[in-house]
Parts: structure tokens; sequence; C-alpha cells
């Protein structure tokens, strides 16, 4: 997930005077999955693009590095002027991509129960009521996917 996905909506939220990284890291909306230390070294790398291209300032405190902090500039107000349609955007393509990983896992699972269908005929009842629930939800994300996909097309 691009890290950068996820700013835009922080700065229309907060103000961003003074803060650590790790107040960025704490005000970010992760899952306990995303919460790792590659994503920790994207936001960090973001930060310093951020201060790069003038929507920060960095003070560095000379005597611990890790408690430098950072302020927003007039700039960020640029940032903050993305539209509603564009964060939508933006969160409608990471719910694709989603929902893309989640049909690929129910093909998979559909294939299995197929295995498990010739293998076990003595179950073959019970395998078929848990395939008829993955066919279920695999048509319903194919559908929701196929919304998005019309969406995402047309803005």
């Amino acid at each position: 997930m691009p890290m950068f996905e996820i700013f835009p909506p922080l700065f229309n939220s907060k103000k961003i005077e003074q803060w650590t990284a790790n107040e960025f890291w704490k005000h970010l909306k992760l899952s306990k999955k995303e919460r790792n230390r590659f994503n920790r070294q994207r936001m960090y790398r973001l930060l310093r693009k951020l201060v790069e291209d003038g929507y920060l300032t960095k003070e560095t405190n000379l005597v611990n590095p890790r408690f430098s902090t950072f302020s927003e500039t007039n700039k960020l107000d640029q940032l903050r002027e993305i539209t509603e349609v564009s964060l939508d955007f933006i969160q409608m393509s990471h719910s694709k991509e989603e929902t893309q990983k989640k049909i690929s896992i129910l093909e998979k699972q559909l294939k299995s129960f197929s295995l498990l269908e010739k293998k076990f005929p003595n179950s073959a009842i019970r395998i078929n009521v848990e395939k008829n629930k993955c066919i279920e939800a695999l048509t319903d994300l194919n559908a929701y996917s196929t919304a998005l996909n019309c969406i995402l097309t047309s803005l």
C-alpha cells in the first residue's frame, strides 16, 4: 500500500506542528498487519520527500535526531486542496486491489473444494454446502469489483 494514500486525509484532519516521526506513525490509520518495519521506512522516506519539496519543515534535535520535529508550511495547503473525489478515487483503487486479492483466494478455495469432493465422496454434502457459500461470496465480490471498475473508469 503506497504510504502517500494515507497522508492526505491526515493532513486534512490535523494541523502539523512540532510532530515527531512517531506522532505521524501514531496518527496513521494502519492495521496491525500494516504496522511493520517496511511501512515505517516508507513513512520516513515520504517525510523526507515532503521536507525536500517544502511541504514540511524539519527541526533537527542535535542531542537525539530521533526527536526531530516536523511542522507544516503554507505549501502544505496545496496538498489539502485534493478534492473529496480524489480521495475517494484513492480509496476505491485500494478497495479494488483488496477485492481482487479476495477473489483470487476464493477462486483457489473453489478449486480446493472440487478436489475435496473427489477425494472425500462421503463428505460431499458438507463440502458442497461450503462450496456453495464460496460461490456466493465470489459472485458478490465479482459484482462489487465490476461496480468499482465502472466508477473508476468514469472518473
